[in-house]
């Protein structure tokens, strides 16, 4: 780790949507790597896609204007601690981001756990080849489950359970026509998908 690295604080964004967090960000990743350290070495997520490739993009255009104008640093980089070597060079910087893209740790907590996930499977207490569900995937496991509740209702002889979700049903859409039977089902299987998962 270089010497200017190891004097590095840590730092709390703090602020609302459209406040300029991502500005914040892409300045505190191209600081990092102007004191020298590696891209790949940077761990940098956020919540969602979208957001991850805006904050990619903020980072590579910032490099290509620093090469392109390496004037603009001093006020890019003011206050920032440890301060940037005046000397550096930002086209060389650039390069030496883009050959190493498929080594950048930039994406969204979602994929960065589950890379996590797929490395440590047995140490976490999963079989080998677990993995954790895309969106689309989840979705689809979750109307199964739901048809396969309904169905095994249905299909029984007691009607006692059957008798119990249709109530259940009536009294949570009173007064809101709106909702349908799948939507409802739909929103209690999340909820108590979620539920499990926090009582685990």
């Amino acid at each position: 780790m270089p010497e200017t690295e190891s004097s590095l604080k840590h730092l709390m964004i703090s602020a609302s949507a459209g406040s300029g967090k991502t500005y914040q960000l892409a300045r505190r990743y191209a600081h990092l790597l102007a004191i020298g350290a590696e891209a790949e070495g940077i761990a940098a997520m956020t919540f969602t896609r979208k957001a991850a490739g805006e904050f990619f993009n903020r980072i590579l255009r910032k490099l290509a204007e620093l090469a392109a104008q390496p004037g603009g640093a001093a006020a890019f980089f003011e206050n920032a601690e440890p301060p940037v070597p005046a000397d550096i060079d930002y086209a060389q910087l650039l390069r030496r981001v883009t050959r190493r893209l498929h080594r950048l740790r930039l994406g969204t907590l979602d994929s960065f756990f589950a890379g996590m996930t797929r490395c440590f499977p047995l140490e976490l207490g999963l079989p080998a080849g677990a993995r954790v569900m895309q969106e689309d995937e989840a979705r689809q496991a979750l109307n199964e489950a739901l048809e396969a509740l309904l169905d095994h209702l249905y299909a029984g002889d007691d009607r006692s359970s059957l008798k119990l979700l249709t109530e259940a049903y009536k009294q949570a859409t009173f007064g809101a026509g709106e909702k349908t039977v799948d939507a409802t089902m739909q929103k209690w299987a999340a909820d108590g998908v979620m539920r499990w998962e926090d009582s685990a």
